[in-house]
């Protein structure tokens, strides 16, 4: 027997509980990925065609996954800023854009960013603080925001690879902990230049 009884009802669609909370979008519950993690507590979001942004968003829980299937250019959540400070965070699928967005991670666990973009932001794509161990980008796009594209402040020790850092005002990736692991990337056309600090790699890497 399949997954699915031959009848769909309530009962068969809660089964879908242990894999994710809530479908975000236009045809979705709810539309506002702000609303579905402060007022529904939803942790496990799959975001849907139409899904926004309404307010800055604080993850502070863990083990929190908000997915889609999109491109760092298909699905705009709009001019918001995503903090992140709880652990193994997975963020996948989606960009903001506009002054006020950006992202910031200051946690000591793990988190994955894949499919990610920030752009037009007024300071940096994206933000390492201090507390964090490590992060991962993968297929992420910071695109003409007001400070650097990515940013690693001490104590941090991101890898990024195959994604574009491009037409920052800043650096496209600012290493100011001299540990990053940068690998087949674009960083190109940044005002204050590609990328500053000694990466512990930097291989493969386009400046041009």
């Amino acid at each position: 027997m399949g997954y699915w009884p031959n009848n769909v009802d309530t009962a068969s669609l809660e089964r879908l509980g242990p894999w994710f909370d809530l479908f975000v979008g236009t045809d979705g519950r709810v539309s506002d990925l702000f609303a579905a993690y402060t007022t529904h507590g939803a942790r496990k979001i799959v975001l849907c065609a139409g899904a926004t942004l309404s307010a800055d968003l604080t993850i502070a829980a863990s083990d929190v996954f908000i997915w889609s299937p999109f491109s760092p250019l298909s699905l705009n959540l709009g001019a918001k800023k995503i903090t992140v400070t709880g652990s193994r965070v997975h963020l996948a699928g989606f960009r903001l854009d506009g002054a006020g967005a950006g992202i910031v991670i200051d946690t000591s666990g793990e988190s994955w960013f894949e499919r990610v973009g920030v752009q037009n932001a007024t300071s940096h794509g994206i933000h390492l603080l201090s507390s964090l161990n490590d992060v991962v980008l993968d297929r992420c796009r910071l695109f003409q925001n007001g400070g650097d594209g990515l940013r690693l402040t001490v104590g941090n020790h991101a890898r990024m690879h195959n994604s574009l850092s491009y037409g920052n005002t800043g650096y496209g990736v600012n290493d100011l902990t001299n540990s990053s692991i940068l690998v087949g990337n674009r960083i190109a056309a940044n005002t204050a230049g590609q990328i500053n600090g000694t990466p512990s790699v930097n291989t493969g890497n386009k400046t041009t």
